[in-house]
């Protein structure tokens, strides 16, 4: 078993986001808040779950890419082909990423997709809800729709 720190484990949440980067896997660390900060948040303090993903990223000796975005890995989902969904009451949440404009957040994004040299062009497609998986589940489901 593997032994680590945390405060109020959710490992989708919190863990690294696995990338390719010049052929090399590497760990995007993203910041993590519990899920809306000192005041909205879940819990208070939340230090050893912002520092999980560092830790699996040591654990696995990979390298590690520090991303000055906060949210929580089930907000994020890559369709390994160039398109990036995310949603907007996380990324663009004033309890996220206060002052942060789409702008911007797509701008970082399509910066981390392009380490990967695998596409040209990335598109983000920013729902409304928190959760991505039942979204992901019909797109699923609809591809395999006689």
């Amino acid at each position: 078993p593997i032994k680590m720190k945390y405060d109020d484990i959710w490992a989708r949440d919190i863990s690294p986001t696995f990338v390719y980067v010049d052929g090399k896997l590497t760990c995007l660390n993203w910041r993590f808040n519990a899920w809306g900060g000192r005041t909205e948040g879940a819990y208070y303090p939340w230090d050893d779950d912002n520092e999980f993903a560092i830790n699996i990223a040591r654990y696995l000796n990979l390298p590690v890419i520090n991303v000055p975005l906060t949210l929580e890995g089930g907000a994020i989902i890559s369709d390994g082909c160039g398109t990036v969904f995310t949603t907007q009451s996380v990324l663009l949440n004033r309890n996220r990423n206060p002052f942060k404009s789409k702008q911007y957040v797509e701008a970082l994004l399509k910066g981390i997709r392009s380490l990967e040299n695998k596409v040209d062009h990335v598109e983000l497609a920013f729902l409304k809800e928190k959760s991505l998986e039942e979204f992901i589940l019909f797109l699923v489901l609809l591809s395999k729709s006689p």
